[in-house]
């Protein structure tokens, strides 16, 4: 049984899951230093096996149970290409220096997030069964994971959105569905002491990157993306490492995010989205 991050990183079946996400997009990973402060590494590539096993190594993932994984909702390219960063640290400044003063003309694309987070587990739970019950009745092409910490995430890929619009004008988009959403579902704001966080919408934001790992109080748990069935009989202990790896719980050769299609084709869940769009103006 496997049983530590070393383990469950080096499971071909878990990897090929979580490079599928990083397509144009970078793999960033947060830990705690010596004194307890987070500590930011963005810009690693992760697109093919060797590459992800690289970065992973590089941002500690094996070992250090403090680091946390995540993507970035931005799709990055241009002219077919993303910008590269050398592992050299003082080219590796000088390509971030140059990327943050650039990095308008290189966004392609963004998708949509939702963030739950809330102290009580319980209530982010209720909370997002507000949102999953919208987004079902509308039949949306989303996919919805634990978080590994207090809460939930939505994801809709940004392949669902009209292509034609700027990802800089998606993010305004999202900025005003969040509020939508927001006051739909009667929820509150983490700023008005809720759980909706509706803070992340700007062009660098990451989002946790699913069947990564979460270190909590010496337990690791999964960023399980969850099947409708997983979600509505979900408990906090069948998020534990150990629990999610049983068979009888979790297959995960191609398992991928879940994203639900209702049965529907590509282009009614695109009208779906359409639709739904324009009722939250």
């Amino acid at each position: 049984m496997i049983s530590n991050r070393k383990e469950y990183y080096s499971q071909p079946m878990v990897l090929y899951n979580l490079l599928d996400q990083l397509k144009f997009t970078y793999l960033s990973g947060i830990r705690k230093n010596e004194k307890g402060k987070n500590i930011l590494s963005r810009y690693y590539l992760g697109y093919n096996l060797e590459l992800l096993k690289d970065s992973l190594r590089r941002l500690g993932a094996y070992d250090d149970t403090t680091v946390k994984l995540y993507f970035d909702l931005t799709r990055w390219e241009k002219d077919g290409n993303m910008p590269m960063f050398s592992y050299n640290k003082e080219v590796r400044k000088e390509d971030k220096d140059r990327f943050n003063k650039e990095y308008k003309q290189y966004m392609a694309d963004y998708s949509f997030g939702v963030d739950i987070d809330a102290k009580n587990i319980n209530k982010a739970w209720r909370d997002t069964q507000k949102i999953k019950k919208l987004f079902d009745k509308h039949k949306l092409p989303y996919s919805l994971k634990f978080s590994g910490g207090k809460g939930f995430h939505f994801l809709i890929h940004y392949r669902w959105f009209n292509k034609r619009m700027k990802a800089k004008n998606k993010v305004l988009l999202f900025q005003r569905l969040s509020k939508v959403i927001i006051g739909v579902c009667d929820l509150k704001s983490v700023n008005e002491g809720g759980t909706f966080d509706d803070t992340i919408y700007d062009d660098r934001r990451i989002f946790k990157l699913a069947y990564s790992l979460q270190n909590k109080d010496g337990i690791e748990y999964v960023c399980l993306p969850l099947s409708d069935f997983q979600f509505d009989t979900w408990t906090l202990e069948k998020m534990r490492l150990e629990n999610v790896m049983k068979p009888s719980y979790c297959k995960f050769f191609k398992r991928g995010l879940l994203e639900r299609d209702f049965g529907l084709t590509e282009k009614q869940l695109k009208s779906n989205l359409l639709k739904f769009l324009k009722e939250c103006k």
